[in-house]
């Protein structure tokens, strides 16, 4: 069975772990997926990317991996998996969440050896980069933060693009009052409310384009 995710830190069930203070990353403690068959490889990768200071939920499999992420895609921002695994293997697991979920949470490879076929079908599902087996912890901690950096990046623009759609829908609102004097300080408001959202994510979508570029 599948791990789960507990509120409290004292109380976690086996499969999630919470890691450590270190470098940490801003604002809400972010999610990472880790799935390998392997016991001491899934160990020494939790390892690793706790020092960033984030919620870790495991699993052993595919299989298992797509029961875990169906319980918690909604709070995941990283996936991590072995291309290797019984039951489900890593591609049969990306291709799944591809297919079934408009999801753009990162994914991340770690395999001993992937040939240019393999390389190109999980490109085209969209996986965010590869980690090559011997696991370099610098090599990993490094992927892991721009992809947790990309995550954090996405989920603001698609809060932010929510919110500038309910800003115009209130806009207009306000538009078919723009001939009633009394309305017009309204209009004023909702204009720099437009106007700053806008502007919010103007500068998000740069964020992006350098947090990629640097990458």
């Amino acid at each position: 069975m599948p791990t789960a995710a507990s509120a409290s830190p004292e109380q976690q069930p086996a499969g999630v772990k919470e890691s450590s203070a270190g470098d940490e990353l801003p604002q809400r403690q972010l999610t990472v997926l880790v799935l390998d068959d392997s016991d001491d490889i899934r160990e020494i990768i939790c390892d690793f990317i706790s020092t960033l200071n984030v919620k870790i939920i495991t699993g052993k499999d595919g299989e298992e991996g797509i029961e875990l992420w169906d319980k918690h895609h909604q709070e995941l921002d990283l996936v991590i998996t072995d291309q290797v695994m019984p039951k489900k293997s890593g591609h049969e697991f990306v291709q799944h969440i591809r297919t079934h979920y408009r999801s753009e949470t990162p994914i991340m490879v770690i395999s001993g050896m992937i040939d240019r076929t393999a390389a190109l079908q999980y490109m085209n599902l969209g996986i965010f980069g590869f980690v090559p087996k011997p696991i370099d912890d610098l090599q990993l901690i490094d992927l892991t933060r721009k992809a947790l950096r990309f995550s954090q990046y996405h989920r603001a623009l698609e809060e932010l693009s929510n919110e500038t759609i309910r800003g115009y829908t209130s806009f207009r609102k306000v538009m078919s009052l723009i001939d009633v004097p009394s309305a017009r300080d309204d209009l004023y408001k909702a204009a720099d409310k437009f106007s700053s959202r806008l502007k919010k994510m103007g500068l998000l979508v740069r964020q992006v384009l350098d947090n990629k570029k640097a990458s």
